[in-house]
């Protein structure tokens, strides 16, 4: 995911950096321009030498037609020059992070997660003997939480329901988790359905349709282990429908017993596309849906976003994945 989906025809020849880009030379000057995203736009920042100088630009995507005489608010754009570009770098994130209100208030939390051993592969049983083992282990390995990632649910989409592997539910797996003394997590794409899942097939007018004015469903990724054609579609967090379900959803997640939300490909709301509400930028459609998201979970349960862009997340999500698994 980048600010734009194609590089601007007029900026051929540009060093270019999505939020931020700073600049320094061996030894002397440095100089950091950026934009305090808080879900309104995305910008990016160019840079490129003209003679002996460096010339360095900042554009937001406004993404919508304005009336004569209308305005509309962007994001702040912080400059700043310095002799230390770590020092310019971590003020940049303190504002980004006071503007914005970041959540710092929870805690680092490590714990197990089942991905990185079973992959789409995991059962109930090999979970449940993994939580056995780590109780076992707790002077050994000395975790907080144990989260269930991509592989128990009945469809992409479908999140409160499990399949065939998971005969106990998700609520009696959360519980097993918190009665051994760990932190239930779980994992969830929040905004990507699949045609097999219940939500697809009865609200297909919930989805993102294709931007170049197709009233086809947008095509947000290609998985070929999640649906059989292959196309993942997206939730439209512009609709209010939809921001009702988020809410709702996650709502019953933390009241099954998971405190900790792993929250992937994010991204796939802020792709170009079409919404309810056409007005919305890429970057307020993702800030919505994270939005109701969280009104769902709550005020404490840990959100961890994954495959997100930064800006829109800041100040609802308490972490942030930034590299690949």
């Amino acid at each position: 995911h980048h600010a734009r989906w194609e590089p601007p025809a007029d900026r051929a020849g540009w060093h270019e950096s999505d939020g931020a880009l700073l600049a320094s030379a061996p030894a002397g000057p440095a100089c950091l321009l950026g934009a305090l995203e808080s879900g309104r736009a995305f910008a990016t920042a160019f840079a490129r030498r003209e003679g002996g100088a460096l010339r360095v630009e900042i554009e937001q995507w406004l993404e919508r037609p304005l009336e004569p005489g209308a305005s509309c608010a962007l994001e702040p754009v912080h400059a700043a020059l310095g002799s230390e570009p770590a020092a310019l770098l971590e003020a940049f994130a303190e504002a980004q992070g006071v503007f914005a209100g970041a959540r710092r208030f929870a805690p680092f939390q490590a714990g197990w997660c089942s991905w990185y051993h079973f992959f789409h592969d995991v059962t109930e049983a090999a979970f449940l003997r993994n939580l056995e083992a780590l109780a076992a282990a707790r002077d050994e390995v000395p975790i907080e939480l144990v989260q269930l990632d991509d592989g128990y649910q009945r469809a992409i989409g479908d999140w409160l329901e499990t399949n065939e592997k998971f005969p106990s539910g998700l609520a009696a797996l959360a519980h097993a988790v918190r009665d051994a003394g760990f932190t239930a997590g779980l994992w969830t794409a929040p905004f990507c359905v699949v045609p097999e899942s219940r939500v697809h097939g009865e609200h297909p007018d919930w989805l993102l349709r294709e931007a170049d004015g197709e009233d086809a469903p947008l095509r947000g990724l290609h998985h070929g282990v999640w649906t059989r054609e292959g196309w993942v579609h997206v939730l439209d967090p512009t609709n209010p429908a939809v921001a009702v379900h988020l809410e709702r959803s996650y709502r019953a997640l933390v009241e099954m017993g998971f405190g900790y939300l792993k929250l992937d490909f994010l991204y796939v709301a802020a792709l170009r596309a079409r919404g309810r509400d056409s007005r919305a930028t890429r970057a307020e459609r993702l800030r919505r849906g994270l939005e109701a998201v969280r009104a769902g979970a709550g005020e404490h349960a840990f959100l961890l976003g994954c495959g997100c862009p930064l800006g829109p997340a800041v100040g609802l999500v308490d972490g942030m994945r930034i590299g690949p698994d």
